[in-house]
């Protein structure tokens, strides 16, 4: 995944560039950092007008802030991603 980002940044493919950056997040093991390439995604998906590619990141981070104990934070998360659905 580390390779294809720039090469998606240099050909100005925001979708792919939010894919991959949602895709690093997925396989990640440190929760913060996920949250940190969720959080890129999102307004990417928002530019290229990817609901549903914005709502698989938002219930991405829900599920990371539910894991990490945050269950207020992550039902934010959920309920924005659900009429994206």
């Amino acid at each position: 995944y580390n390779q294809a980002l720039p090469l998606r940044r240099a050909v100005g493919d925001r979708r792919g560039e939010a894919t991959t950056l949602n895709n690093i997040g997925l396989v990640l093991g440190e929760k913060q950092k996920a949250l940190e390439f969720y959080n890129q995604a999102v307004p990417l998906y928002r530019a290229v007008g990817d609901r549903s590619g914005e709502a698989t990141t938002l219930n991405n981070i829900g599920k990371v802030y539910s894991a990490l104990g945050e269950k207020q934070k992550a039902l934010e998360y959920l309920n924005q991603a659900l009429p994206l659905n």
